[in-house]
């Protein structure tokens, strides 16, 4: 999926911009809160319209580096 999605042409068929290549679960992480990286911000909301993710489960980021 994670590689469709990275190549995938065109908004219709990309649900977040090409800058966003992260993401984490809440529910995977074991004696943090977050992961190092994700504390620098680049939060990327989906679009609530078009995809209904929770946040709990996956949270997507984005220019980090």
């Amino acid at each position: 999926m994670a590689r469709y999605v990275r190549h995938a042409e065109g908004r219709a068929y990309r649900p977040f911009p090409v800058e966003t290549r992260h993401f984490y679960s809440e529910r995977s992480m074991r004696g943090r809160a977050v992961p190092y990286w994700a504390e620098r911000g680049g939060f990327v909301a989906p679009d609530p319209g078009r995809y209904a993710v929770d946040e709990r489960r996956f949270r997507f980021f984005k220019q980090i580096s």
